[in-house]
């Protein structure tokens, strides 16, 4: 695998230094996909990175992004930020089995990291 450590452009999202930003919730998973078929296609050695937090892994286009890079080996790394609400719902009273069972019912290999911030 590839490894840049020169300086990119500090501009978001800067496609020729391989960074796509979306705003949109669970949207930049979809996008991620793209990014990683492309990738893929063109024959590049890289992994995508897609962030996102615990309510958008209720939306379907993240159901949808995560079943696609799974049937097709995508290089995609989907990295949920998990702080147990969803705007203002807490993420239990709305994801039955928790958010670990949506990649495994996939066949996507899937961990918890805790961290702990003290302020």
């Amino acid at each position: 695998m590839e490894v840049t450590t020169d300086k990119v452009d500090a501009e978001i999202p800067s496609p020729s230094a391989g960074v796509v930003a979306e705003i949109l919730v669970s949207e930049g998973d979809t996008g991620a996909v793209g990014a990683a078929l492309g990738s893929k296609m063109q024959g590049h050695d890289r992994v995508v990175v897609s962030f996102f937090g615990d309510g958008a892994s209720n939306q379907g286009a993240c159901h949808e992004a995560m079943n696609l890079a799974s049937i097709w080996k995508l290089p995609v790394i989907f990295l949920c930020e998990n702080n147990q609400y969803g705007e203002f719902t807490p993420t239990d009273a709305v994801t039955p089995g928790g958010i670990l069972a949506r990649p495994q019912a996939m066949d996507i290999p899937a961990a918890v990291s805790y961290t702990h911030l003290t302020l």
